[in-house]
């Protein structure tokens, strides 16, 4: 707006003086042209020209004057600027304080609303603080009751207190009195300790073997035992043996001890053969059962000892196995010597069933091979003796019995027994064994039989019935 309005008073001048007439020309033409021209008008050129100069210094005044006016404008206008300037710097400032002032106002607002959410927290916390003083009023004032009520059960407790003395010191007096009392019982205790440790001293090693390992090792003692036979019986006997019947004796005297009537043919057949080997088998197991089977061997035959702990082990199982500990502690070294005795005895009355009847050769291997079962069946024995369970061998025949089979007929048999349908129709020769307690006694192992029915005892009883005289056949007789 200011630079708009200092322009405008130069306007005129400026056009003057950018206009292309001038003046001074003019006249100066004029001038010259008045010399040349004598032409009655002349003179109102001349007048013309003063007019025109009267004209020319007017308008240098009023040119002056405009100027002037223009320079006083433009003053004017320039201190109206600077004002403007100073104003509009102020209302910049002003505004400036304004807006600082403004956000110091914000900020204190801010501090305002902090304060008050403060106060606000405070006056809940204030709140709480009372409530808690009034509850704390009201527990202090339980407790104080309490305090009370404990004073008195102290003052209780005091009384009580004064009685247990005295009752402690009547106590002390019957401690001692008992304290006495107990020395002697504990002398006594110690005493039956010591005698107890020497006893615990006495019991022979136990058996970490299962029942089920030892019933196994049973069975298959009497497989070993019937393979190992026939492999020795099953060749021919010479016949010089054959016809002598004074050959026959023992083995006969055998059959007829078993209580069993066995076909005994003096011949070379399959069936003939079988019944030798099965007299054998059920001569050396009984045997075994006699001289090896046995709980201790303080004596070369403790029959008497094995019944009398078999029918404890029925009523007092732990203090049959105590006894039997025991009694297996007793001089270690002189029941093994017995041990040996015994096998040596089982080899010697096996082997005489057979002197005469085999050949020098098959008869010393005939006891290698009886020594080497027997000592097998105390080696399978071993464990069972020891066992803290009381097992009991026998021959008596249950509900159920094991079938016989003959070595080279079956590989191996099934555990499980077969019924029995009459005890007079099966030959016994291997013993089952039995686990005694208090109860009924528990089957183990099932008696292994030869059914009177079986082919093999059919042809050797009609082969010894058909060929008379036999020696078989006297011995049954």
């Amino acid at each position: 707006m200011a630079a708009t309005t200092s322009k405008s008073p130069n306007a005129p001048n400026d056009r003057a003086n950018s206009s292309p007439f001038n003046y001074g020309d003019l006249k100066n033409s004029l001038e010259h042209l008045s010399g040349f021209f004598s032409s009655p008008h002349a003179q109102n050129t001349k007048d013309l020209i003063d007019e025109l100069d009267k004209q020319q210094h007017q308008l240098s005044k009023m040119r002056k004057t405009l100027e002037e006016q223009a320079e006083n404008h433009n003053i004017t206008v320039r201190q109206i600027s600077s004002t403007l300037q100073q104003e509009m710097t102020k209302a910049s400032d002003a505004e400036k304080k304004m807006k600082s002032k403004c956000t110091a106002l914000e900020e204190k607002k801010n501090v305002i609303s902090e304060y008050a959410r403060k106060c606000k927290k405070l006056e809940g916390e204030i709140q709480h603080l009372q409530s808690a003083n009034s509850q704390s009023e009201g527990k202090l004032a339980q407790a104080s009751q309490d305090v009370s009520s404990l004073k008195e059960k102290l003052k209780t407790k005091n009384a009580i207190i004064e009685k247990s003395k005295t009752i402690e010191s009547d106590l002390r007096r019957d401690l001692l009195v008992e304290k006495e009392k107990t020395e002697g019982l504990q002398k006594l205790v110690d005493d039956m300790q010591c005698k107890v440790a020497k006893m615990q001293g006495f019991s022979p090693r136990r058996q970490n073997m299962d029942e089920k390992t030892m019933m196994d090792s049973f069975d298959n003692l009497w497989e070993y035992a019937a393979a190992r036979m026939s492999s020795i019986l099953s060749h021919d006997l010479e016949p010089k043996a054959l016809k002598d019947l004074s050959k026959w004796r023992i083995i006969g005297e055998e059959s007829h001890r078993l209580a069993y009537h066995f076909p005994l043919p003096a011949s070379n057949s399959s069936a003939a053969k079988a019944m030798r080997l099965v007299v054998i088998l059920a001569v050396l197991s009984r045997e075994i059962d006699k001289y090896i089977f046995q709980p201790a061997y303080l004596t070369p035959d403790d029959s008497n000892l094995r019944k009398t702990l078999s029918q404890l082990a029925g009523t007092d199982p732990e203090k049959e196995t105590l006894y039997r500990s025991l009694t297996l502690s007793i001089d270690s070294k002189t029941q093994k010597g017995f041990l040996q005795s015994n096998v040596q005895t089982v080899v010697q009355k096996v082997s005489n069933c057979v002197f005469g009847l085999l050949s020098d050769s098959q008869y010393s291997e005939f006891r290698e091979i009886t020594k080497k079962i027997v000592k097998k069946a105390a080696e399978v024995w071993d464990p069972i003796q020891h066992s803290q369970r009381k097992y009991e061998p026998g021959f008596d025949l249950y509900d159920e019995h094991m079938p016989f089979i003959f070595p080279g007929q079956e590989k191996g048999r099934n555990r499980k027994g077969i019924n029995v349908d009459s005890k007079r129709d099966v030959l016994m020769i291997f013993p089952g064994i039995s686990s005694i307690g208090l109860g009924p006694r528990q089957q183990q192992s099932y008696v292994i039989s030869l059914s009177k029915l079986h082919p093999l005892y059919v042809l050797a009883d009609q082969e010894a019935s058909s060929v008379p005289p036999s020696p078989s056949i006297d011995l049954a007789n």
